[in-house]
């Protein structure tokens, strides 16, 4: 009896050991496959719609990500609809009143995906329509930004049948899109007759232009939807891509359908009033005005009058912080009165008559511009002055060349805030040059002056370096350019301002780096990019940017010709 009770409790073990330890088959392909819809309740593409509900049944269980976010309805309804999964099916209660006569397009963007691999259903939309028929028309595009011509996703294109300037910024629109990876959208089922269209960057998701950072694309005409011009494929350059992800992107769905392909240059205007941030009075010498944006035009007029010429004003490079340098000792009340752009008017009042304790710098201190001590070829040595200087005597700088040769640099105040100085001479390659500046050669207005300063900088041989030599052409030969070399992210590494077209410009001594070429047609000759205005109806200027990276190494010359009127 015990035998048998021990073989009963050993095999029971042994069994439970075994369904303990099931391993699951190992292998096997990965699902790939995302859900696919096997039924419509109503039907796609129904006409006549009269209910509330929509039904859409998938053929595996499935996960609802971002409805709010990723699910967008064309043209936009009043309120949000309901989204509920119940099994495999997706419910969706409109919570609307629909307009009549009306083709409705619900986009899924990337919501829907399978449980397990999170696979994603691309390119879903069910289609219906309130009145008889649905509208078949389409348009397409692309959307880029205006600066860098960089392609834009998720980025909403609207038509307006309303013709107002006003309803981009008052009324949700008749038809909507979001762009793609490309920049690209489509927007389908459309009604005959004539439309605006704008593109929005919408960061609250109203569908309203209603904020200072929103960024914006318009066309200037009117955009005509009709059956006389047919769908026959791509044919602008702006909207050149990979016929593939043009099939993926255009589902055909007859003969009634047209596109025409519109290219939107997004861009965020100059909406922000002109203004002054802070003001700092750093001591009896120096002053600073903070503004809160960029100064394109400034005058400033000092109050007493008499005091005008006592000040040296200093705009830094990005030209939203201005130093106001006072060159002699005043105990006053001074008052700025700031004149910037076109409506910005503002005074700002200083209280020099309170004596600050300072502790100054025993010398004018000087720095050279030259980076790791290396003199290019084709360049000018800049020398900086933490102050503006007030007399320098050029006799008291020595150059000498290899340790041998006096040479004779042409030196002059580069600047009018005369803080920069400029020392211009062919430097010889492979090269050592050493500067003294003795002391006591420059003066600034306070009445420091420097100390004994040397420097020793080197050239590199002419085979260090390589040359771009780029040959532009253009239809609008009326405008200047201003024209950039830039490295691969962007940053100016020379630039040519107020350039005409046709010519040939050359960039010498250039680094083995990749390069880039943007082309600014500088429309108002201001030497920089404006950006546009809806309401004036200006768009943003042009830019051009050669298609390939240069690939430049030593001692290479790159010949090429770049055809702005190409895309």
């Amino acid at each position: 009896m015990n035998q048998i009770l021990i073989y009963l409790t050993t095999l029971f073990l042994l069994l439970h050991y075994s369904c303990a330890n099931v391993v699951s088959p190992s292998g096997g392909p990965k699902d790939s496959t995302p859900p696919q819809v096997i039924k419509f309740s109503p039907e796609n593409l129904s006409t006549k719609f009269i209910g509330s509900t929509i039904t859409i049944t998938f053929d595996e269980y499935f996960s609802l990500q971002d409805p709010i976010e990723q699910i967008f309805i064309s043209p936009p309804l009043k309120h949000s609809p309901e989204y509920k999964i119940k099994g495999k099916s997706l419910l969706i209660n409109l919570q609307n009143e629909l307009t009549k006569n009306t083709t409705y397009t619900i986009n899924f963007g990337n919501s829907i995906k399978d449980i397990t691999e999170k696979n994603v259903i691309g390119n879903l939309q069910y289609v219906f329509s309130t009145g008889h028929y649905i509208d078949s028309l389409l348009i397409q595009g692309r959307v880029q930004t205006a600066l860098d011509n960089k392609p834009v996703e998720n980025i909403l294109v609207m038509l307006y049948s309303a013709l107002e300037d006003s309803v981009v910024y008052q009324d949700k629109p008749f038809y909507v899109a979001k762009t793609n990876k490309l920049g690209e959208f489509v927007i389908k089922n459309i009604k005959k007759g004539n439309y605006k269209i704008f593109a929005l960057d919408d960061i609250n998701g109203n569908y309203i232009y209603d904020l200072p950072e929103e960024k914006i694309a318009f066309i200037d005409s009117l955009i005509p939807i009709n059956i006389s011009s047919r769908f026959t494929g791509i044919t602008t350059n702006s909207f050149e891509t990979d016929s593939t992800q043009v099939d993926s992107l255009i589902e055909q769905q007859g003969n009634n359908e047209e596109s025409l392909p519109y290219y939107l240059r997004l861009f965020k205007e100059d909406r922000k009033k002109q203004g002054i941030l802070r003001k700092v009075k750093k001591n009896e010498q120096k002053t600073i005005l903070v503004f809160n944006k960029e100064v394109k035009y400034l005058d400033i007029k000092v109050k007493p009058s008499k005091y005008q010429n006592s000040f040296i004003f200093d705009l830094n490079k990005q030209r939203d912080t201005l130093t106001c340098w006072l060159k002699n000792v005043i105990s006053d009340s001074i008052s700025f009165i700031v004149h910037s752009n076109v409506n910005f008017h503002d005074t700002v009042g200083f209280n020099f008559s309170d004596v600050d304790t300072i502790k100054y710098s025993k010398n004018l201190q000087l720095a050279h511009g030259a980076n790791n001590n290396i003199l290019n070829l084709g360049t000018d040595l800049l020398i900086k002055s933490k102050t503006p200087i007030s007399d320098y005597d050029i006799t008291r700088i020595n150059a000498v060349e290899d340790s041998i040769n006096q040479i004779h640099p042409a030196i002059s105040l580069s600047d009018s805030t005369l803080r920069l100085l400029s020392m211009r001479y062919n430097w010889k390659p492979e090269k050592t040059y050493t500067f003294q500046i003795e002391d006591s050669s420059f003066t600034d207005i306070y009445g420091k002056v420097n100390s004994l300063i040397q420097y020793t900088l080197q050239t590199k041989p002419v085979e260090a370096y390589g040359n771009i030599e780029i040959l532009i052409n253009s239809k609008n030969t009326t405008s200047n350019y201003v024209v950039q070399l830039t490295d691969e992210k962007g940053i100016i590494v020379k630039e040519k301002l107020k350039y005409s077209v046709p010519g040939t410009l050359t960039f010498r001594y250039l680094d083995p780096l990749n390069y880039k070429i943007k082309v600014i047609q500088d429309s108002n000759s201001n030497s920089e990019w404006d950006t546009g205005d809806y309401l004036k109806k200006e768009q943003p200027e042009k830019v051009f940017i050669y298609s390939s990276l240069i690939e430049l190494r030593s001692n290479w010359d790159v010949e090429l010709e770049f055809d702005l009127g190409k895309k």
